[in-house]
């Protein structure tokens, strides 16, 4: 994302995010936010290769009670849709 802004801006292109209180992102500030959004991003990217090679680990060793939502969420079941599939 940072690549694309600079390349913008060498062609005088000014970019304003509108969902960040319309931020020039070429500002400090904007740069900082762009950083932050980035690295977010990236730590979000980590976390689901990490949970998807879990997964298959788990699959191939056939433990399906360990494949689930993540510890410390809900099912995003609503209750009583389990019940109802399994008739």
């Amino acid at each position: 994302m940072r690549a694309s802004v600079e390349k913008l801006a060498s062609e005088m292109v000014r970019i304003h995010c509108p969902a960040s209180g319309g931020a020039d992102l070429m500002s400090a500030a904007g740069k900082m936010t762009t950083a932050v959004i980035s690295a977010v991003a990236e730590f979000e990217r980590d976390l689901l290769i990490e949970r998807t090679q879990a997964g298959r680990t788990s699959a191939r060793k056939g433990s399906a009670e360990e494949i689930g939502p993540p510890s410390g969420t809900q099912s995003r079941v609503p209750s009583g849709t389990q019940s109802r599939a399994r008739r």
